[in-house]
C-alpha cells in the first residue's frame, strides 16, 4: 500500500509481480536493474557499480559474511570473477548483495 500511495497504482502493481517472480519463482524481474559485464569482470566492482555498496571495500565485507551471490553460488572469494558458467542461456545472471538487493548482469 505504501507503493501505491507514493508512486501510484500501476506501480504497486508492477512492485507486486517482479517480487513474486524474483523471489517465489527464482526468476529475475522485468523491473530489476540491469548491468552489462563482460566474462572476467568481478562482482566487487559489480556490486559497486549498481550502487548496492558505495566500496569495493565494503563489497569485500559484504563477500566475506558470505551476503553475495551469483545465481545460487554463494561468492566465497572477495577476488571472484564472473565466468561463462553464471550465466544462462540468454546471457544473464543474478546477483543478489544481502537479502533484498538483486539485479540482473547481463554479458556483453
Amino acid at each position: 500500500e505504501a507503493t501505491a500511495l507514493v508512486h501510484g497504482r500501476q506501480a504497486a502493481e508492477d512492485a507486486a509481480k517482479t517480487a513474486q517472480t524474483t523471489f517465489e519463482q527464482s526468476g529475475m524481474g522485468g523491473s530489476l536493474p540491469t548491468l552489462a559485464v563482460s566474462v572476467g569482470d568481478g562482482v566487487l566492482a559489480a556490486s559497486t557499480k549498481l550502487g548496492f555498496t558505495t566500496s569495493n571495500s565494503q563489497a569485500r565485507q559484504l563477500v566475506k559474511d558470505g551476503a553475495v551471490y551469483v545465481g545460487d553460488k554463494k561468492v566465497a572469494d572477495p577476488n571472484y570473477r564472473l565466468q561463462n558458467e553464471d550465466f544462462d542461456g540468454d546471457g544473464r545472471a543474478m546477483l543478489r548483495v544481502g537479502a533484498k538487493k538483486r539485479a540482473i548482469l547481463t554479458r556483453r
